[in-house]
């Protein structure tokens, strides 16, 4: 009983940090100070970031009137205004009309592989997934110039987000230079950036959100900040969805040109309401568009509807295409970790007599009773039902309509089962560490696992081990 209340206690918590959004000063992320290696950093960080906060600015500013730092501040914001071309009136208008910036984010027309060219990478201490979302607090002199230079080009607002261990105190270090043979982080997470807050100080506070996974095919430049050529990483079950639709280009050119369509529907831009009243914490995970339909401007065919998917269900495996056995493999394992998930959500129910309740983002990734056969009992599928039918708005501060994105019959369920092979994680490995769990993933090998359906029957193992111990506490 005492492991079934500690995975009450844990889930609770996700779940306040999911729709309740607790304070964003917890979990803002920031960088590592690292020591200015050339003259122009030292430039920038002592001229365009003049901060209050600065201990080295304290004494030259101490005997300051409100007027006069008012006044001061107005005059830093105009020198980087014509430093970047920008003002900081335009950056927090999120003015996309502006000047293409020095590095930005453009597929390589001679490459045939989906490569976008010279992109500025964010190498911190931890790992960003694909369709989860956060608040990052910049404050570095070099990544203040980095994410100054990215808004100051049009949109989309894109970096590539790199684990390093040290941070910044690494970015020059051999050892993790980014290419093969080295102690590096190869693969990471192509990141946009949805709302940005310039404050007082100089600092950037951004809400920035996974987009896909990426690989370092060259690396640029390391410093101030790295920058690399990338290419877009679908796993093997997408990559070969896409060769099976169109032979003649490459899987990863496909991804890359099909990025801006999908990247539409799949991650809704969360945005501040209100900066003047303070900045409100965000939901870990990102949410569906529901103004952008891919099926209502034509996009996203390579997919069975859900009338195929159940004839494909009922047929033989003999008359069936191995990409079509493939795919049903997949689904099915997405059906077990749906499985395993409910029965944890119905044990841990009995276990308190009450409700456990489930990250609605999560549950948004449920297919419909029309496209699955759930067994008897199945409770998940009725709660995303009564979600759907209230047109419910899920969020407490930035509140956004739920999303059943099954019902887009163009949405391939090969993306749907990639998406819920990350977000499921949300759940997972904070009930496993808080309980002591040993062996479970880390969030970058999950990154770096090449298969959707490994990652899902990853989940549904360590789903199973924890169903295991709630059933011997009842």
């Amino acid at each position: 009983m005492p492991f079934c209340i500690s995975l009450i206690l844990s889930l609770s918590l996700i779940i306040r940090e999911a729709n309740s959004f607790q304070s964003s000063c917890n979990n803002l992320k920031t960088t590592t100070t690292t020591r200015h290696r050339h003259h122009h950093a030292r430039t920038i960080s002592h001229v365009l970031f003049a901060s209050s906060n600065n201990s080295n600015n304290q004494d030259i500013f101490a005997n300051e009137t409100p007027e006069e730092r008012e006044q001061r501040m107005k005059l830093v914001r105009q020198i980087q205004g014509t430093f970047y071309q920008q003002s900081a009136e335009e950056v927090d208008d999120h003015d996309s009309a502006a000047a293409p910036r020095p590095a930005d984010l453009v597929l390589s027309e001679a490459s045939e592989n989906g490569v976008f060219t010279s992109v500025p990478l964010f190498r911190v201490q931890w790992t960003e997934l694909p369709g989860y979302q956060n608040i990052l607090n910049i404050h570095v002199p070099h990544y203040t110039h980095m994410f100054r230079k990215i808004m100051a080009g049009p949109k989309p607002w894109r970096f590539g987000h790199l684990l390093l261990e040290g941070g910044s105190e690494n970015l020059s270090n051999p050892k993790y230079a980014l290419h093969e043979g080295t102690d590096a982080t190869l693969v990471g997470t192509l990141m946009q950036i949805s709302d940005v807050f310039e404050q007082e100080d100089g600092r950037l506070a951004m809400i920035v959100q996974g987009v896909e996974k990426i690989k370092v095919v060259k690396s640029i430049q390391s410093e101030p900040f790295a920058m690399a050529d990338i290419q877009l990483l679908p796993d093997d079950e997408v990559a070969r969805d896409l060769s099976s639709k169109n032979s003649k280009e490459s899987p990863f050119a496909k991804c890359a040109t099909d990025l801006d369509e999908w990247n539409q529907w799949e991650i809704l831009p969360t945005m501040w309401d209100n900066k003047e009243n303070g900045l409100q914490p965000i939901s870990p995970l990102s949410n569906y568009n529901s103004q952008y339909f891919p099926d209502e401007v034509g996009f996203g065919t390579a997919t069975r509807t859900n009338e195929e998917s159940s004839s494909s269900s009922s047929s033989s495996s003999s008359s069936s295409s191995p990409q079509t056995q493939q795919q049903d493999a997949m689904e099915e394992m997405e059906r077990k970790v749906w499985i395993a998930l409910d029965e944890m959500i119905r044990l841990m129910q009995a276990a308190v007599s009450g409700n456990v309740p489930i990250p609605s983002q999560l549950l948004g990734l449920l297919p419909t009773q029309q496209t699955v056969d759930w067994p008897q009992g199945f409770q998940l599928d009725s709660y995303a039902s009564q979600l759907e039918a209230k047109n419910a708005k899920i969020g407490t501060y930035t509140k956004t309509p739920f999303v059943r994105v099954s019902l887009c019959e163009s949405y391939p369920s090969i993306r749907r089962a990639n998406r819920l092979s990350y977000a499921v994680w949300i759940l997972l490995n904070t009930l496993l560490a808080n309980v002591g769990a040993k062996g479970y993933p880390t969030p970058q090998e999950l990154l770096e696992l090449d298969s959707t359906a490994e990652r899902l029957e990853l989940a549904c193992t360590h789903l199973e081990s924890i169903n295991t111990v709630l059933r011997r506490s009842s």
